[in-house]
C-alpha cells in the first residue's frame, strides 16, 4: 500500500516537472514573495515623516531650522500649538515641534519641545540627528 502511495506521487511530480507553469512557480514564487516583503518592510523612505512645526515668531533661525527639517521630512507649519499637537493626537503628523523664542541672554535657556505618540520617541533621535549640524553652526554663529 505504502509503495502505491509512493509511485503515486511520484508520478505526479514527474506530471508537474513537464509543466512550464510549475516550474515557473516554483522559480518565481519565492522571488515574488521575497521582493513583496521588501517592499513592505522596506526603511529606505525611514525620512518620509510627517514633521509638524510651530514657533511664535519665524525669524532667520527658525527659518533655518525648518528648511533643514524639509531637507529630509514633510514640514508643515502651524498658527497656533493646540493645532499642532492635534494633529499628533489625530495621527496626521509624526511630530509636532514647538521651536521657542530664540535670544541671546545667558539667562534665558531655549528648549525645543516635541510632542508625539510615546511608542515613536525614537523619532526624536532621528530628528536631531538631522538638526544637529544646523544647531551647532547657528550656536557658533550666536556666539
Amino acid at each position: 500500500m505504502l509503495l502505491k502511495i509512493t509511485k503515486l506521487i511520484e508520478k505526479n511530480f514527474k506530471l508537474l516537472w513537464k509543466s512550464k507553469l510549475f516550474i515557473l512557480s516554483i522559480i518565481l514564487g519565492p522571488l515574488v514573495l521575497a521582493l513583496l516583503l521588501g517592499m513592505a518592510y522596506s526603511n529606505t523612505k525611514a525620512y518620509s515623516l510627517k514633521v509638524g512645526v510651530f514657533s511664535e515668531k519665524y525669524n532667520e533661525l527658525e527659518n533655518n531650522i525648518i528648511d533643514k527639517l524639509q531637507e529630509n521630512f514633510q514640514v508643515l507649519k502651524f498658527n497656533n500649538e493646540l493645532s499642532c499637537q492635534n494633529a499628533v493626537k489625530d495621527y496626521t503628523l509624526h511630530v509636532c515641534i514647538v521651536l521657542p523664542e530664540i535670544t541671546i541672554s545667558n539667562n534665558n535657556v531655549s528648549e525645543v519641545i516635541f510632542y508625539l505618540d510615546n511608542s515613536r520617541i525614537n523619532l526624536v533621535w532621528v530628528i536631531l540627528d538631522s538638526l544637529r549640524e544646523t544647531l551647532d553652526v547657528s550656536s557658533s554663529e550666536m556666539s
